[in-house]
């Protein structure tokens, strides 16, 4: 069984992990898409309730196209090492695929954590480099030649396709809402909505004439910027759209 661990990338379109993980089921298995909801990372600072309904929102709609496309999302409690371990005792796991991230130290931690879990069990951890950001001893690239590559893709979008015999079947039941802790805070009324179908809504907002053409002119002052700014930042931040998607 192959894993298709979905972070902050929470999305289908434009997915390498996913696409790959996908074309190789007949040599390593079919495929997990997996979603942990870890406790340590809920709890710290930098998360706040309104980023946890985002997310929360932006898996349900996920759901719903893997479901589709014949598979189904699996959502669990837990750290993320322990839910690994649990997973491979009930299905022997033979790849987790995901994007590479450049995210917070928590998160690197958590990171380094699979990977020691990874080798020590024999599975191979497949990171996917990402958006021209070299990480470590990766070399680096410029933004114009990453650019110039990444306008010329042809961007992959599953939607439509019957894929069923491609996806592992739940080994365990997903998660209940009920069980996921809750982070600090309260949820905010006027944050965007998550979800897939809200960010293309706001991508289609952004890209006409008239908001084009004021942008470059509103966008530095925070007086204006409120009618200025694009609103895609937080699609882009959970991965709900690629850069090249945008390009």
């Amino acid at each position: 069984m192959q894993i298709f661990w979905l972070k902050r990338n929470l999305r289908l379109q434009d997915s390498e992990p996913f696409f790959l993980s996908l074309k190789c089921w007949r040599a390593f298995g079919r495929v997990l898409p997996l979603y942990i909801h870890e406790p340590e990372l809920i709890a710290q600072p930098d998360v706040a309730r309104q980023h946890q309904a985002f997310t929360q929102e932006t898996l349900a709609e996920l759901a719903t196209e893997l479901q589709a496309l014949g598979g189904e999302l699996l959502q669990m409690v837990g750290e993320s090492v322990a839910v690994l371990d649990r997973l491979h005792q009930c299905q022997p796991i033979t790849r987790i695929w995901s994007h590479q991230e450049t995210t917070q130290h928590s998160q690197y931690q958590r990171d380094r954590q699979v990977r020691a879990w990874c080798r020590a069990h024999g599975v191979e951890l497949m990171e996917v480099a990402q958006n021209g950001i070299a990480r470590g001893a990766q070399p680096s690239i410029s933004f114009p030649e990453y650019f110039s590559k990444s306008v010329n893709l042809t961007l992959r979008d599953p939607t439509g396709a019957e894929l069923s015999a491609r996806f592992a079947p739940l080994p365990v039941p997903s998660c209940e809402l009920h069980d996921i802790p809750l982070a600090a805070g309260a949820d905010r009324p006027l944050r965007q909505a998550g979800g897939r179908s809200a960010a293309l809504t706001a991508l289609d907002n952004f890209f006409t004439i008239r908001n084009i053409n004021r942008y470059p002119f509103q966008i530095s002052s925070p007086n204006t910027a409120w009618e200025g700014c694009s609103r895609i930042s937080t699609y882009l931040a959970y991965g709900v759209l690629s850069d090249r998607e945008v390009f």
